[in-house]
């Protein structure tokens, strides 16, 4: 178990067990001198390890199983993006970034090399999700793909009929959605204006006069 804490001049400070990631040594994480220098972030859910960036993009990662944070220092957040959301499970990390894009790293068996999806996972990312050893992502057509362990959710080839945005017939045979047609607004029809039938005036009938 340990703990990472931000400095007010932006660096991070752990302490706790060194294999869980209380031991930053070895990395520079002593920031830019200013409040908004670095950012951390916990796997959480008591797995241990952390995961920390910069403001140039730069990512640090340490603590929790040697394979969990390899090659980390292969991966940097693209200029002009920025992190919207970081997962670590026990063996790898998926990031994704405000541009819609992840970025893995960490035991390839794990979740730290997508693999087939990669591809697939570059852009147009609105979602992600994991499990203890694999990573979920749902795209903004809705497609989601899954990488990492085949056991644990990162295969999904017995549901990527249902996975995709079809409706789906009672057979199980994928059908696209009808594309709805131009809607044209109901056209009032003209209200005839009532028209007055003329009504006739009373006649005054005349009164005789009596006789002297």
């Amino acid at each position: 178990d340990a703990f990472a804490a931000l400095t007010c001049g932006g660096g991070i400070v752990t302490w706790g067990d060194d294999a869980d990631g209380g031991d930053s040594s070895h990395l520079n994480l002593s920031g830019d001198g200013t409040a908004s220098g670095m950012t951390v972030y916990s796997s959480g859910n008591r797995i241990p390890g952390f995961l920390a960036t910069d403001q140039a993009g730069t990512i640090f990662a340490w603590g929790g199983d040697a394979s969990k944070y390899a090659d980390y220092d292969l991966v940097s957040v693209p200029q002009g993006d920025a992190v919207r959301t970081v997962m670590g499970n026990k063996y790898a990390w998926a990031i994704l970034t405000e541009g819609g894009r992840v970025m893995t790293f960490g035991n390839a068996d794990n979740g730290g090399d997508c693999g087939t999806v990669c591809g697939q996972i570059d852009s147009g990312i609105g979602n992600m999700a994991m499990t203890d050893f694999a990573f979920a992502a749902q795209r903004l057509d809705e497609v989601v793909v899954a990488w990492g362990s085949d056991n644990d959710g990162g295969n999904t080839a017995a549901v990527d009929q249902y996975l995709s945005p079809f409706t789906y017939s009672p057979t199980g045979h994928p059908t696209v959605p009808p594309t709805p047609g131009p809607t044209v607004p109901p056209t009032d029809a003209p209200t005839a204006s009532p028209t007055a039938s003329p009504t006739a005036s009373p006649t005054a009938t005349p009164t005789a006069r009596p006789s002297a």
